[in-house]
Order: C-alpha cells, then structure tokens, then sequence
C-alpha cells in the first residue's frame, strides 16, 4: 500500500523526502542504526518511485552529529522548518490553524503540516488555510529541488 500511495505521489509532481523508517527519536540511537533507518526509507523511496530522496526531516526535529554524518555518507541534505502550527493537536483546526499560521509564516518559511490519523478529517481544510494565509500576505509556495534518480 504505502508503495503504491508513494508512487502516485511522486507521479502527481511532489517531491518525498526521508523521515526515517520508524517515527523514532534517532537522535537517541547509535549511528549504525540511525544509518540502517535512513538507509532503508531511502531505498523503499527509490524502489517505490525511481527516485532517491535528497532531503531528511528528522522526527522531532532533534538530530546529532553521528546523524549529520550518516546524512553526509547518503548524500540527504538535512532539512528543518521555523513553522509547526500545531495542526495535530485536538482542536487545532480552521479559524485557530489559520491564526497560528497567520502569526509565524513569513517569507522564506518551511512549515509543517501532518497527514495522519490526527489531521485525515481535517487535512484540507488545513491546506485551504494555509493557501488563504500565504494569498493574504503575498507569498507562495515552491518546491524544493527534485531528487535525484536513482
């Protein structure tokens, strides 16, 4: 399924990007097992899309050096945001979403959103959001570099 879900993603023009095999605090492991994590999403990604990720968000957004260098030996750009508004917290959704999105996004800004269990209700609304909010400031959103085939 997730095969199937990350090749319909790539083929819709978006890019994927590396989060680690398991949603784990890697900045806690040893870096032969933050190495087998990173190594082993990458390699699902290009066997799913044709595609090597170039870029890792770590879970938590907490990282080490022994994750840094991992990162290096992979060739994954680390990559992490100055806006999380919170959209998976219970009750975060339309008018308080786009007020906390409103107060932090700025020119320049990588922002956060989920899709999980926690946000599938309210997914698209929080996108319809984040759309008024960059219209209302002039701002719009683009894409990171492509990855690079595989």
């Amino acid at each position: 399924m997730e095969r199937i879900l990350a090749r319909a993603i790539h083929e819709r023009g978006h890019g994927i990007g590396n989060h680690g095999y398991r949603h784990e605090r890697m900045f806690l492991l040893s870096r032969s097992r933050i190495e087998e994590s990173v190594r082993t999403t990458s390699e699902a990604i290009a066997e799913a899309t044709g595609i090597l990720p170039r870029y890792f968000r770590p879970p938590y957004g907490q990282w080490n050096p022994a994750m840094t260098s991992v990162l290096d030996g992979l060739d994954l750009r680390l990559v992490l945001w100055n806006c999380m508004p919170g959209d998976y917290l219970p009750g975060m959704r339309g008018e308080e979403l786009a007020g906390e999105l409103q107060r932090s996004v700025h020119g320049g800004s990588i922002i956060v959103l989920h899709d999980n269990a926690k946000t599938a209700d309210s997914i698209g609304s929080n996108i319809r959001s984040l759309a008024s909010v960059l219209h209302r400031r002039k701002l719009s959103s683009v894409l990171l570099p492509r990855e690079a085939q595989s």
